[in-house]
């Protein structure tokens, strides 16, 4: 008998394997976790318990109570529910967002790129000394989290911000490290302050163009609410015309 069991261990986890790796790459999306959050990880595992409790409970109908039959389809029924209720929840964020598997890849490395840049932004922190210069970093570093938190929940507003992710940012940490080496040269010829100067005069410059570009990602907000204002003062209008007729 327990050898009967054991084989059909076996065969239940053969062929949960081979499906596995068959279609895995099928229904998988690349880009980890870009769009779902802790409310889809409760739900796909909290149907998952139940979805896997139902089957338990169903087992134990048909095998002797907990067989390596039962528990084996157990498992194989909780990881199975979990993995198909998350490709669901990434296939409707997708059908949300109206992005393809592609897009949603691409967008998904660009903000990790600009995140590990970021980060060694924000590491020059502790290599300025001039209070003037980490302030100027810091304007840097809290624009640019902003603009990657926003792409991050609605990844749409990535299009809105291609010269960021492409070029503004990369610049701005390339000349931020540039700085902070030079700064922390103990030689100080006035071919490196004006270096200094040239480097600043830059920066400021790169900083506006950052500024543009989350504007940029704010556009359609902006207009939306443009068109808000305009909605509540033809209604605040025809409401006063009415007012004055009666």
């Amino acid at each position: 008998n327990f050898y009967k069991r054991a084989k059909e261990v076996s065969i239940l986890l053969k062929l949960f394997c081979y499906f596995h790796v068959k279609y895995r790459h099928k229904y998988n999306f690349e880009g980890g976790a870009l769009m779902l959050h802790a409310g889809h990880f409760v739900m796909r595992h909290l149907s998952s318990f139940i979805v896997s409790f139902v089957t338990l409970t169903a087992s134990t109908l048909f095998f002797e109570p907990h067989t390596l039959s039962v528990v084996a389809a157990t498992a194989i029924t909780y990881f199975s529910t979990a993995s198909i209720t998350k490709f669901i929840q990434k296939k409707k964020l997708l059908q949300q967002f109206q992005l393809s598997k592609a897009e949603y890849k691409h967008i998904h490395e660009q903000l990790q790129l600009a995140q590990s840049r970021l980060n060694i932004l924000q590491k020059q922190f502790l290599r300025i000394r001039s209070v003037a210069s980490f302030k100027h970093i810091n304007e840097l570093s809290r624009t640019s989290k902003r603009i990657i938190n926003m792409v991050k929940k609605d990844p749409r507003r990535f299009y809105n911000a291609e010269q960021f992710f492409y070029a503004h940012l990369e610049s701005a940490v390339t000349l931020v490290e540039k700085y902070s080496m030079l700064n922390t040269q103990p030689l100080k010829d006035p071919e490196i302050k004006m270096a200094l100067q040239e480097t600043t005069h830059t920066l400021d410059t790169v900083q506006q163009l950052i500024d543009n570009d989350l504007k940029q990602v704010l556009s359609s907000d902006i207009e939306h609410l443009k068109l808000e204002i305009d909605f509540a003062k033809l209604s605040a209008n025809e409401q006063k015309k009415t007012f004055d007729i009666e």
